[in-house]
């Protein structure tokens, strides 16, 4: 069976305490990538859940990480929109938990 390769933004507490561990015990998920601003959290939190590669740009991570199916917005509601559409453009799937935007006329 081929593994789902997810990759989550946002190492806040809802990753820490809710996306990870769940994604974690799916045999057929694959957690490949985690991405924070604070290079620090995102090493600590690679490495709490044994995750390969960590970064704090999402950009690049996107860029490097070509083989992702998919990503977990877990960042503060008003960088949902960007990066989902960001996301949407390399052809990644995309699971944003909240809404993507907290007022309708955004742009």
């Amino acid at each position: 069976m081929e593994k789902a390769h997810i990759g989550i933004v946002g190492l806040g507490s809802i990753a820490q305490t809710i996306h990870l561990p769940i994604l974690s015990k799916f045999p057929d998920v694959e957690i490949v990538a985690v991405c924070d601003l604070d290079r620090a959290k995102a090493q600590f939190v690679a490495d709490k859940f044994k995750v390969r590669r960590y970064y704090n740009n999402f950009e690049k991570m996107l860029a490097i990480e070509q083989d992702l199916d998919g990503i977990d917005i877990c960042t503060p509601t008003i960088l949902h929109k960007d990066m989902a559409i960001a996301a949407l453009a390399e052809k990644n799937n995309v699971l944003i938990e909240k809404t993507i935007s907290t007022n309708r006329n955004r742009s």
